[in-house]
């Protein structure tokens, strides 16, 4: 759907957005977890975002004294790829660019948890009516970090893992819809973009 009207400001309410075209309420991530910004937004707010601390985004040219994934490698928890390789979030190089915005960055192991409790505070507000909820999940899409608890569950390393992860979110918000009573009146249709690449 895209945020924002060309070149988005992320210190102020980015619009045009999910709230504009229909949603009554939104939690998502400013791209893919691949890109900056790394932030999460709630109906169009930066999640968590300290005012003194500005987000500065670019896709063109790095900031001034900010380490790369490509010049800065000994500061990389995972290899980058694919043109991965520019600003570092939590120690995963990004595509982009960022400065600022560090009390807003999400930890990309919790990422999966996040976007499931989400899901679930989200069912249970709306039990009682009719809803239609859209929970995109973030897994596989690189750069598959599994929460710890998933680290090695699938002995085929971290894509295995983020699988096994995905799963798991998907069986977590389906006992949700039948501790709520609502799994015999609830249409799910589970779709995938690039996670079979």
């Amino acid at each position: 759907m895209g945020l924002g009207d060309g070149q988005v400001d992320w210190n102020t309410s980015v619009k045009p957005g999910p709230n504009e075209v229909g949603f009554d309420y939104s939690y998502i991530m400013a791209a893919t977890q691949d890109r900056v910004p790394t932030v999460y937004i709630e109906n169009g707010e930066v999640v968590g975002l300290d005012q003194k601390d500005p987000i500065q985004v670019n896709y063109q040219q790095n900031y001034e004294g900010q380490p790369t994934g490509k010049k800065n490698p000994e500061l990389l928890k995972m290899k980058w790829h694919h043109g991965h390789n520019n600003t570092i979030i939590n120690g995963i190089p990004r595509i982009g660019y960022m400065k600022g915005g560090k009390a807003a960055q999400w930890t990309d192991e919790n990422m999966a948890d996040t976007f499931l409790v989400r899901a679930q505070q989200y069912v249970m507000q709306h039990k009682d009516e009719p809803f239609f909820l859209y929970y995109a999940m973030q897994q596989p899409h690189v750069p598959r970090t599994p929460h710890p608890r998933f680290a090695g569950a699938s002995g085929m390393g971290p894509r295995g893992d983020v699988i096994v992860e995905a799963d798991w979110c998907i069986g977590e918000f389906i006992k949700t819809l039948e501790e709520e009573n609502l799994l015999e009146n609830t249409l799910i249709i589970f779709s995938s973009d690039n996670g079979p690449v």
